[in-house]
């Protein structure tokens, strides 16, 4: 390894032209991996996946020489998902750059990425929520814990970015199991990037096959080039893998009541294949072999060209090639806990595939050979509550996973620190007092995390405590390394009531926008308390809000304006006390501030989407005052 390092490191050694440094570090990652890098990153891909699988500062190239970490290093800095959240981050702050030689290795690694300079310019703070549209996809939206998808083309916002989402509902000539919305910088108001007109459909698909209770339930994964998309359907007994090439030519449906069938459905790999070789919109719709679905979502590996999925019954399934060749499912299934358990999303590290289960616990599995490695001990108690119902978030650099969970009868609601890949390590945050029918799920960490290298910082929570709901950041020193403490008021950690009622949070999202403001989004279906004005919001029952909380600086989680925490924008309300607003996929696109996108869900049919009611596919701009 030392060897290898001074060949591509040493200054007195020429690397030659761009193209043969390219290609001799491809080779090196061959030797490494054993798999080619995937190409070029020709866009940047947010869908639920970018937001449970992230990257601290992996530390200098000099560094991990020394340390003797070169390999896992490399793996790390050309994992696609890296390079992306890079690309979504150094927009955001130009100052602000994961490791010291991060231009110059991105200029290897990935020639088409262009990483501007540090400097930056200052800008008023982003205050002031602000809808520019609303979209009909149906009356439940994407769902309870569940990301839209966006793909931005070239790294750079485009009048031809595309968001997709299910719906959630039963695929009909009525009603689209799945929508994409593009021209996203149009509308009001007027003038990002030039784009005219108001969003538009750009296609809506039945992808259901003539299963009249099929549904897409789970989140939506892009493929690397941003032109198929993956996503499970169950229609209550059987699961589907679905892959889609979608169109946005005329004949693809127009709106949500306005759907039509894709051209084409297959139902094997090597049809679906022949299928994309010519012209006209192509579905692969795939039966598991066994088990069904509706809490775990795909995860795709752009690298290897793998997705995995967990379902009801305890079985991991995995499929592979997915879109560059025939799709097949690995294995009948690919592997089991051994449990009967319904399974939540699962993350993947480069070695491992984790998924945690509704019995409470954390399993591990060998991504080579579908081997079970590690089962963890009990993070919760089934006795009362939910167990685990959201996928866990992983710090790759670090090799944790965190892990929400709400109440149970030993320790209540709070957040499991977990280290990869025994799982045999459990440091736990809990808060006391969380809900029995409530799910709590997965937070987010702020930017001090990432740019300290995963040591320091907070991740954030939002959960239920008997009758109030709190948004509370939590210090990572606030772990204690294999120790199951109670923490019931963190030092420098801040709660902030959401709601005055047991509601359920949105998952929370974080960006750092352009000027260095950084900045954490949620939204409550019911019940938004707001204490502190401005806010766009009001106190009440039938009051929902999406949040916007500025974190502050990097030195501890304090709130950058004290008298005004929080920023609201009043949404439609949803009846269903138990549920919540979709995740939140956040850009800095907008001329003017930075782009939310999000749905609001329901577990009852409602009435199309308008300005107050449920099911809208919303764009809201977080404007400068």
């Amino acid at each position: 390894m030392g060897r290898m390092g001074g060949r591509f490191f040493k200054p007195t050694v020429a690397l030659g032209a761009l193209g043969l440094a390219i290609g001799l570090l491809a080779g090196l990652n061959v030797l490494i991996s054993g798999i080619p890098t995937p190409g070029p990153i020709v866009g940047v891909v947010d869908d639920w996946t970018h937001h449970h699988v992230v990257f601290s500062n992996p530390g200098t190239a000099a560094q991990v020489l020394a340390e003797g970490r070169f390999e896992q290093w490399y793996k790390i800095v050309n994992d696609p998902r890296y390079i992306m959240q890079q690309m979504r981050r150094n927009p955001m702050q130009r100052a602000m750059a994961m490791a010291p030689d991060f231009a110059a290795r991105m200029a290897l690694l990935q020639p088409p990425i262009v990483v501007l300079p540090l400097r930056i310019a200052k800008e008023p703070p982003k205050q002031i929520l602000t809808k520019d549209w609303n979209v009909n996809v149906g009356p439940i939206g994407v769902g309870s814990g569940n990301f839209p998808a966006k793909f931005s083309f070239n790294s750079a916002p485009s009048c031809s970015d595309l968001a997709v989402f299910n719906t959630s509902e039963a695929g009909s000539s009525t009603s689209a199991t799945v929508m994409g919305i593009t021209n996203l910088y149009g509308g009001t108001p007027a003038g990002e990037l030039n784009c005219t007109g108001s969003p538009t459909v750009a296609w809506a698909y039945n992808t259901s096959n003539g299963d009249a209770t099929d549904k897409v339930v789970t989140s939506v994964v892009f493929s690397l080039t941003g032109t198929e998309i993956a996503f499970i359907s169950t229609d209550g007994t059987s699961a589907y893998l679905n892959l889609l090439r979608f169109e946005s030519t005329s004949g693809n449906g127009t709106a949500y009541a306005s759907p039509v069938a894709p051209a084409t459905i297959s139902t094997t790999g090597s049809n679906y294949v022949t299928c994309k070789q010519g012209s006209g919109s192509c579905l692969l719709r795939l039966k598991f072999t066994v088990g069904n679905d509706t809490i775990s979502s795909p995860y795709y590996d752009y690298t290897s060209d793998t997705l995995w999925v967990g379902d009801a019954s305890g079985n991991i399934h995995a499929f592979k090639p997915i879109f560059n060749g025939a799709t097949g499912e690995v294995g009948t299934p690919w592997a089991s806990t051994g449990a009967t358990t319904a399974l939540a999303s699962p993350v993947y590290d480069g070695t491992y595939v984790y998924l945690a289960g509704a019995n409470g616990l954390m399993y591990a599995f060998v991504a080579k050979t579908g081997a079970k490695y590690a089962t963890s001990a009990a993070i919760t108690s089934t006795t009362a509550g939910l167990g685990i119902t959201d996928g866990a978030l992983l710090d790759v650099v670090n090799s944790v996973l965190y892990v929400a969970v709400g109440y149970d009868a030993n320790h209540d609601s709070g957040v499991t620190q977990i280290s990869t890949p025994s799982l045999a390590t459990l440091s736990e945050v809990y808060f006391g007092g969380g809900s029995t029918t409530v799910p709590v799920f997965t937070g987010t960490f702020d930017n001090s995390h990432y740019v300290a290298g995963g040591t320091t910082g907070y991740i954030s929570t939002c959960s239920s405590y008997g009758a109030v709901t709190y948004f509370n950041p939590i210090a990572i020193a606030g772990f204690v390394s294999g120790a199951r403490t109670l923490y019931s008021n963190v030092a420098g950690d801040v709660d902030e009531e959401v709601a005055n009622a047991a509601v359920v949070c949105s998952p929370q999202t974080e960006i750092l926008s352009s000027n260095g403001d950084d900045y954490i989004f949620l939204s409550v279906a019911r019940h938004a308390h707001v204490s502190t004005a401005p806010t766009g919001c009001a106190n009440g029952a039938a009051n929902a809000c999406l949040y916007s909380f500025q974190v502050g600086t990097s030195s501890g989680y304090t709130w950058t304006t004290a008298a005004a925490p929080g920023y609201g924008f009043k949404i439609p309300e949803n009846t269903q006390t138990a549920s919540s607003t979709s995740g939140i996929i956040v850009d800095n696109s907008a001329s003017n501030g930075s782009n939310i996108y999000f749905t609001t869900n329901a577990t009852t049919n409602g009435s199309p989407c308008t300005a107050t009611t449920d099911g809208c596919a919303i764009q809201v701009t977080q404007a400068a005052p």
